[in-house]
């Protein structure tokens, strides 16, 4: 298998909800109303806007501050029919 593209996601809270954009992939959003809803959105989305594996580094404002994760976190998501 090739190596996953690395693809960074930043996320932040406004008035509507919990906004998600990567610097590494121009026009991509995603928009909930929770960030855990978000975060699960984030992965599949991504790899289907690629159309292929990602490998998931998320950072943010209230990710980085503690108020969600003392870290950033990495996911591997492998879309249907990838393996």
């Amino acid at each position: 298998m090739s190596k996953l593209r690395t693809v960074r996601v930043l996320y932040r809270e406004e008035a509507e909800g919990w906004w998600a954009e990567s610097p590494d992939v121009s026009g991509y959003t995603a928009v909930d109303d929770s960030l855990e809803g978000l975060r699960n959105l984030v992965p599949e989305g991504i790899s289907e806007f690629l159309g292929e594996p990602v490998l998931i580094i998320e950072a943010g404002s209230d990710l980085e501050r503690g108020m969600v994760s003392s870290r950033a976190d990495a996911t591997t998501f492998y879309p249907t029919g990838a393996l």
